[in-house]
């Protein structure tokens, strides 16, 4: 079952993060920056809104 816990998984450089700190930091602010314009663009309601129904599902386990 699906938890809805994590919003996206950012992929880490072969070997992990702490071999390539930099390419790491790099794919970490693209992220950020692509999550932010999308969020910069939405109406505050909206946001405040899918951002309660987030919480609130919180802890909520459906199966199937």
């Amino acid at each position: 079952a699906k938890l809805k816990l994590v919003d996206d998984v950012i992929p880490e450089p072969l070997g992990g993060a702490h071999r390539d700190p930099h390419v790491m930091a790099d794919s970490l602010k693209h992220s950020l920056a692509q999550t932010l314009a999308v969020l910069q663009n939405m109406p505050i309601e909206t946001l405040l809104v899918q951002r309660r129904k987030r919480l609130a599902g919180y802890g909520v386990f459906k199966e199937g």
